[in-house]
């Protein structure tokens, strides 16, 4: 864990914005790019939607047809590392510097939904941020966190956590 400061303003995509992934579907749909349209919907699409009618239903605003994208009416993240690296490299050769998501929604089966954590992806970060601090901490100890965050913020310096 490490508390970073960015060299530049940085072009981040919000992947936890609905309006921002229903335009991709819809642009990559309409270009007929199938691969993209495809990878943004397995991005937020989970496989056990199918079998979860109810569940499927109250995210998917439009279904997919032959004329018409997939439009999501909630977005649930779904994450499959080799998806996830394919979007970030068309993201990344797209101009933007990486994205950002905060907490999302995923979906584990029936009724049970769960927490997806925050996510930060940087295309080059070793151009992108630099590095104030690097803390070390058990998971229960939050109180050296919260004083080295105190600490930054009463010099003025310039911060970013992620």
């Amino acid at each position: 864990m490490g508390i970073y400061k960015t060299n530049k303003p940085l072009r981040m995509f919000r992947l936890d914005n609905l309006a921002n992934i229903n335009n991709l579907l819809t642009y990559f749909f309409t270009i007929d790019n199938k691969t993209m349209y495809n990878i943004v919907k397995e991005m937020f699409y989970s496989p056990l939607f199918d079998v979860y009618t109810e569940q499927r239903k109250s995210i998917i605003e439009q279904e997919e047809t032959d004329n018409q994208p997939l439009q999501f009416k909630k977005l649930y993240r779904y994450s499959i590392t080799k998806i996830d690296f394919k979007f970030a490299n068309w993201l990344c050769n797209e101009g933007y510097n990486g994205y950002t998501a905060g907490i999302m929604r995923t979906f584990k089966g029936v009724t049970k939904d769960s927490r997806f954590p925050e996510e930060i992806m940087l295309c080059t970060p070793l151009d992108d941020v630099e590095i104030i601090q690097e803390i070390r901490l058990k998971k229960t100890n939050r109180d050296k966190l919260d004083d080295i965050l105190l600490d930054i913020k009463n010099k003025n310096i310039d911060y970013k956590i992620f």
